[in-house]
């Protein structure tokens, strides 16, 4: 049998068909109507029998329009005999009738009819009749009776004392709603029991009951009217008492005639208002899940050691932990409300905006780091930018963390490096005592070039045990060659250059903080590839060794050698300003120029004993660091 939109009707009365079909074609569906006289050329039609026996052309229908009032076979039986078969159990149909006897409607929906229309004598109540058809056809002309409204796990509640009505209402939702839990009730102490115990998604409710009537039943369950839609069926004439019961919080309302016609519209009502509970019990449980996620996340980040703080593009503080409400000295509920910028926290935290225009102007900036002391605690700041998937800056999450114990650490660690890099250096001073003091030398002239060129404290004090370091290769070279007061032979000179290579060997698996290993490996080589023991070239060697090169020079040609008397600091100068970009970094040749201009010519790492003996000390002092 084909498939094609056509429409059966089974009609023995030619007056009435013609008014049917013109009716119809209204709706454009004149053309696309068989009609049949009676019931077992209906049901010929619909089975292949006789005349339709083996055609190949014949047309399966979409939707059967059955007089129940029929010679031979009446529409009942023809009804029945549809609904039995299961080739055509799932074709929707309509019966039809002038009768309005109610034990007809009842066996009609018995036998799973789609719905129930009176043929009036007058044209106009025909059409109107037909115009509510097609409204129904238009919602369900195209799905297979039995789903026509596919629904999850849900559970609904007819509550209606009448059991014919009951039932009624049960096999049209069945028949229409698939997959849900049909629960029936005959009273209302019932029904809020059941009701009570489930919370049914739809509760069917009859206003008049027999022990409480509908209102009373609203009223004991407003506690979840949001979560149960409720829908009332009424009398006619009670629509003040619908009206009424939908300012209780019922759903909607259907009023009982006496076609019962309220049967066809009560799956429609059900699925409309399915489909406004589930979508109220979705955003429930949605804002549910997001205020459960939110209070995780918040214990989470409360759970955390450092304090959390997350911001808008527009520096409105949106998110923050307990520790970072204890710092900002800030109520939580507070803190949300006023923006990071707030003058309140820029007074205790001044770097801040600094550091959001940083994270604003760069786009490649991944993050910045500053440090602040409060309250005698020292609080490293971490700004890390929120961007989207085009790199706008959206907002910032800011980290503060307590790293007083950590610096305190840093400082014992430091101070025990430098107790050992101390000793080290002696040993080297023993072995040559003809140098005494020139680490020491070294080491201040070059943390002094780097602190003219703005390196962090913690960099420098790493290019400073570098200094002190630098010449701790000379341990293997013999004593005889080190205090030789004549000059040395080109062995004894190519022996006395592998102490760059040697002080490397020595250092190397000593975990320094710093690369003070490199640092003495390459504290002679020089720009253009002519330093020993590698002949390294610009880029290839370090900044520190960079500086450690040229004070190594300024100490080395101003001291008094075993083999000659200090060349004094004019001709320091002149070997560093002939070499300046050649063989000597140009920027940290300018800023020992500097020092030594400020010290009128003077060897300052000499003259300075008590600024030397100040810098000895160990002193981390904070700093705002920028890091990409």
């Amino acid at each position: 049998m084909k498939s094609r939109n056509v429409i059966l009707l089974i009609e023995d009365n030619e007056d009435h068909a013609e008014l049917i079909i013109e009716a119809l074609s209204e709706f454009h569906l004149q053309n696309d109507i068989i009609w049949k006289d009676t019931g077992e050329k209906g049901l010929d039609f619909l089975f292949q029998r006789g005349e339709h026996a083996n055609d190949p052309d014949l047309i399966r229908p979409i939707l059967v329009l059955l007089d129940i009032k029929l010679p031979g076979i009446d529409g009942l039986d023809v009804l029945k005999a549809i609904k039995e078969e299961p080739g055509t159990t799932d074709i929707p149909v309509v019966m039809l009738t002038t009768s309005q006897q109610e034990s007809e409607i009842l066996k009609s929906y018995e036998y799973h009819a789609s719905s129930y229309i009176v043929k009036p004598m007058n044209f106009n109540e025909f059409m109107t009749a037909m115009e509510n058809l097609n409204m129904y056809w238009q919602r369900y002309q195209f799905l297979p009776e039995r789903e026509r409204f596919r629904v999850g796990t849900v559970t609904i509640v007819v509550c209606e004392d009448n059991p014919d009505h009951r039932l009624l209402m049960l096999e049209s939702l069945e028949d229409h709603i698939q997959g849900a839990e049909f629960l029936e009730a005959e009273s209302g102490r019932e029904c809020l029991e059941i009701v009570r115990s489930r919370e049914p998604e739809i509760l069917i409710l009859d206003y008049r009951l027999g022990d409480l009537d509908g209102l009373e039943i609203l009223v004991e369950l407003k506690d979840i009217l949001n979560r149960t839609a409720v829908l009332l069926v009424t009398s006619q004439g009670d629509e003040k008492i619908a009206v009424d019961a939908m300012k209780l919080g019922a759903r909607d309302y259907l009023v009982k005639d006496t076609r019962l016609a309220f049967i066809d519209h009560l799956p429609i009502s059900v699925n409309r208002a399915l489909k406004q509970i589930t979508t109220e019990r979705d955003r429930v449980s949605a804002q549910k899940k997001l205020e459960e996620s939110e209070h995780l996340n918040r214990t989470i980040l409360n759970q955390m050691a450092e304090a959390v703080i997350f911001a808008d593009k527009d520096d409105q503080i949106l998110h923050l932990n307990d520790l970072a409400c204890r710092i900002l000295e800030k109520e939580y509920q507070n803190a949300q409300n006023i923006l990071l910028t707030d003058e309140s926290i820029i007074e205790r935290f001044p770097e801040l905006p600094g550091s959001l225009r940083c994270l604003r102007e760069d786009a490649g900036l991944q993050f910045v780091e500053s440090e602040t002391i409060l309250g005698g605690r020292i609080l490293l700041f971490r700004f890390s930018p929120v961007r989207d998937d085009k790199g706008a800056y959206r907002g910032v999450i800011l980290n503060m963390m307590d790293i007083t114990n950590r610096r305190r650490e840093e400082k014992e660690q430091m101070s025990a490096i430098h107790q050992t890099v101390t000793a080290l250096a002696k040993a080297v001073e023993f072995r040559d005592p003809y140098t005494s003091g020139h680490a020491v030398n070294v080491a201040f002239i070059a943390t002094r070039i780097a602190e003219i060129l703005g390196w962090d404290a913690k960099r420098v004090m790493g290019l400073r045990l570098a200094g002190e370091l630098h010449d701790i290769g000379k341990i293997a070279i013999p004593a005889e060659i080190l205090t030789r007061p004549t000059r040395l032979t080109e062995l004894e000179m190519a022996m006395l250059q592998e102490h760059p290579g040697n002080g490397y060997e020595i250092l190397k698996d000593i975990k320094f903080p710093f690369p003070i290993a490199d640092a003495v490996y390459q504290h002679h080589e020089f720009l253009d590839g002519s330093g020993y023991p590698r002949q390294l070239r610009a880029d290839e060697i370090i900044d520190e060794a960079k500086i450690l090169v040229i004070a190594d020079v300024l100490d080395a040609i101003t001291a008094h050698r075993p083999y000659r008397a200090g060349l004094g600091i004019d001709t320091a100068v002149e070997q560093l300003l002939r070499g300046r970009g050649i063989i000597y970094d140009s920027g940290m040749v300018d800023a020992a120029m500097d020092l030594i201009n400020k010290a009128e010519k003077k060897p300052f790492w000499q003259i300075k004993i008590r600024a030397r003996h100040e810098y000895s000390g160990l002193t981390i002092t904070p700093s705002n660091v920028k890091s990409a």
